[in-house]
């Protein structure tokens, strides 16, 4: 509305400049919803949600210091993995860990960083990272597999 204002009273300069800033802003806050959604920053809860649903027959087993532990993921995408059921931590593992993801039958291990942390067993956020081009390769088929069956958006 001020760019057409703008045209209209002959500040045809200040019209493209709020055209730009428009156009700016979009694509910050485009990039950023998408970003903020990422599975592993976004559990996807909402208010009235006590705890994070499982998707249905997907296994994780994550190495900590006191060996492999079973969880349950909750949000799952080509970037990284939302999981929870973890048993209680007082701070959330530093560095590399060690991930293996299994459904029906199908198995993919990769390596991946905690960047968030829920208390009181709400769950943690893993980022893959370090892996090889196999192993990325095995985990997008892996995502897509799960896709098509309906379990991750």
């Amino acid at each position: 509305l001020s760019a057409w204002w703008a045209i209209q009273e002959g500040g045809f300069w200040m019209g493209l400049l709020t055209l730009g800033l428009c156009a700016y802003w979009y694509v910050w806050i485009t990039w950023a919803r998408r970003e903020l959604g990422a599975a592993y920053i976004n559990p996807g809860l909402r208010w009235y949600v006590g705890r994070p649903k499982p998707l249905p027959g997907l296994v994780c087993r994550l190495d900590l210091s006191e060996g492999k532990r079973d969880l349950q993921v909750a949000r799952l995408d080509a970037e990284g993995v939302f999981i929870f059921g973890l048993p209680t931590l007082k701070k959330p593992p530093a560095g590399l860990l060690g991930l293996e993801l299994a459904y029906r039958g199908r198995q993919v291990s990769c390596q991946a960083e905690p960047v968030g942390y829920l208390p009181d067993r709400q769950g943690m956020g893993l980022r893959f990272c370090e892996n090889s081009a196999d192993t990325r390769k095995e985990l997008g088929d892996f995502v897509e597999r799960l896709k098509g069956e309906g379990h991750v958006l």
